[in-house]
């Protein structure tokens, strides 16, 4: 249960840098070996139960990424038929969908993760094959480098990315409440 409340939070945080890989693995570890919860003493000691650990947090991420996929699979209203996507006032809005990610977790819609969720759904359109995770890691990557780092430059193409998704999917019928995170996310997200 503590793997799957701050698997999400990591796949959730507007701070990962990755989706895919060792950066949410060896995140969610280092708050494990932090926090202990009900790990023995020294279980990273010992390879063969250290591993159950691993692939349990592993398997964590895959389920979450699983069910983000068919999220934004599902906001498409694409045809089973034809496989065409319905026109863009028919699918989800942005706050619809990120209120599916949010669901069963801690974590609560807030403006930088719709931004995200809107990234996620850019690159969706683009390739929602087997490689989406890996285009999606290499577009928050081609962000930081082309804002060098800037925090305001990178804050500025995400707010870009959700303008665009707003306009393009759904209906604006929603408010998206800018209080910031809980401190559930804060602590995940430091």
């Amino acid at each position: 249960k503590n793997i799957d409340n701050y698997a999400a939070a990591i796949l959730l945080s507007s701070k990962i840098s990755g989706y895919k890989g060792t950066i949410p693995t060896n995140t969610l570890l280092d708050i494990l070996k932090k926090h202990r919860f009900d790990l023995p003493v020294g279980i990273e000691n010992n390879p063969a139960d250290y591993a159950k650990v691993i692939t349990a947090v592993q398997d964590a991420f895959t389920q979450l990424r699983s069910k983000f996929k068919k999220a934004l699979f599902s906001s498409l209203k694409v045809n089973k038929a034809d496989k065409t996507i319905a026109p863009g006032p028919e699918h989800q809005n942005i706050f619809k969908v990120t209120q599916i990610f949010v669901d069963g977790t801690q974590c609560k819609v807030t403006i930088e993760l719709c931004a995200r969720v809107a990234l996620m759904r850019s690159v969706f359109l683009q390739d929602s094959g087997p490689k989406f995770w890996d285009k999606l890691d290499g577009r928050l990557a081609a962000i930081r480098s082309e804002a060098k780092g800037d925090a305001k430059k990178i804050t500025r193409a995400f707010r870009y990315i959700l303008t665009k998704d707003q306009d393009d999917h759904g209906v604006k019928d929603y408010e998206i409440n800018d209080n910031g995170v809980d401190t559930f996310q804060q602590e995940v997200d430091d």
